[in-house]
């Protein structure tokens, strides 16, 4: 009788259709809530007819077609912006680096951006010791590229000044000693020339065991690119708040998914929350941008003279 009860008090919130219903039976506990939760969104979603009536959004079509109006991205890459947005930034540094030059990818891994690189004298380096994982939520597997340099990106066998420019991407957290690493990299480049970095703010654990450390700042970047040589010339993040927030509601989403049944309310709410709620939550970061919350930066320094 209970679950009977329950069934006939979510039909009102189910009239909106689709996800957004199912999430309100989790927040609102009374009819009469839900009633004006529904007319609210309604009212929301569509606009006021010229009769003063607010037309029902009744199926799920009419709720694709405002999510769409939200945020033409699909969620896959809402919830891969901060990654879109990171290799977009670096195409655009990339046509700034000298055809010719040479340039070191220092923790290349597989090598994603050397293709950006290619009119340069693309070089790489890498510890070359991380085979992939097949446990937790983010399982791969690695294959390294052609690495130039295999070894500790501490001691690069090469002289001071070699490279023109040097890439190093989202391996900060990787590094047992990521000041000493910022200061080889500032030995191997020339005076003049640029560091093209990335590395998170915030982010789950991945590659292990070799994550070490998370939260980089834009003050470490200004403190220790300062005492390496390095004058900071671009900070910049990877989205606000309300983009990490999307990026993990999509996240949580795929668990509820992956653990409950498809006719439970858990599974509903994941739904929801990897679908719905990604795309309706980041078409607000640039409205109400919190910096402070942010995946991570991109940043670019240059070689002081000495």
């Amino acid at each position: 009788m209970a679950v009977t009860r329950m069934n006939a008090k979510l039909s009102a919130v189910k009239r909106i259709g689709g996800c957004i219903g199912k999430i309100a039976s989790f927040i609102l506990k009374s009819e009469s809530a839900r009633e004006a939760f529904s007319l609210s969104i309604r009212r929301v979603l569509s606009p006021v007819s010229s009769s003063g009536q607010v037309p029902a959004l009744l199926n799920d079509s009419a709720l694709t077609l405002w999510l769409q109006r939200l945020d033409g991205r699909t969620v896959d890459e809402v919830a891969s912006a901060a990654a879109l947005a990171r290799g977009a930034w670096l195409a655009d540094v990339a046509k700034t680096i000298p055809p010719a030059a040479l340039l070191l990818d220092a923790g290349a891994g597989e090598g994603q951006y050397r293709h950006l690189f290619s009119h340069t004298q693309y070089q790489s380096q890498d510890f070359a010791q991380y085979t992939g994982t097949d446990k937790g939520p983010l399982q791969e597997q690695w294959n390294y590229g052609n690495i130039d340099y295999v070894c500790d990106i501490t001691a690069i066998p090469v002289e001071d000044g070699k490279f023109d420019a040097v890439l190093c991407t989202e391996v900060l957290e990787h590094l047992p000693e990521p000041i000493a690493a910022i200061q080889e990299l500032s030995r191997v480049l020339r005076p003049g020339g640029q560091l093209i970095l990335s590395a998170p703010l915030g982010c789950g654990l991945h590659q292990e065991p070799h994550h070490y450390y998370g939260g980089f700042t834009p003050w470490f970047y200004r403190r220790f690119f300062e005492q390496a040589g390095i004058d900071v010339v671009e900070i910049t993040p990877l989205g606000g708040l309300l983009q990490h927030v999307a990026q993990e509601s999509h996240r949580v989403g795929q668990a509820l998914k992956n653990k409950f049944e498809s006719s439970s309310l858990e599974f509903a709410l994941g739904e929801a929350m990897e679908r719905a709620i990604p795309k309706m939550v980041s078409s607000l970061d640039d409205a109400v941008f919190i910096e402070q919350f942010t995946v991570g930066y991109v940043v670019r320094g240059v070689k002081r003279d000495r």
